[in-house]
């Protein structure tokens, strides 16, 4: 549940934090909590990809093994590379949004 609560502020800032760093007069001990939140459930996030790639690579070793027909092994293949991607692509936009964060409510 904390993780949805830092969660639905981060996503929540990105669209309505102001570009100056007011952050809408927020008590300095709210902004440091926010950010403290947020930081500490990043890792949590970033644990996501690891276990991305580990089954991607198990997927991989078993659509080599079968006896699908070749071009269709690779197209397994590269279709699961591409999800590897843009998941690892949507890692670095939620990076961008939390220094976007940071920057506005420090």
């Amino acid at each position: 549940m904390r993780l949805f609560k830092s969660l639905s502020i981060f996503v929540v800032s990105l669209f309505y934090l102001p570009s100056s760093t007011n952050a809408f007069g927020l008590p300095p001990s709210l902004k440091t909590e926010i950010v403290h939140s947020t930081s500490a459930n990043l890792s949590k996030i970033d644990s996501i990809g690891h276990h991305v790639l580990k089954y991607n690579a198990e997927f991989i070793n078993l659509v080599l093994q079968s006896d699908l027909p070749e071009l269709l092994k690779k197209e397994f293949i590269l279709d699961s590379i591409k999800m590897a991607q843009m998941g690892d692509n949507m890692g670095s936009h939620i990076l961008e949004a939390y220094y976007n964060l940071v920057n506005h409510l420090l």
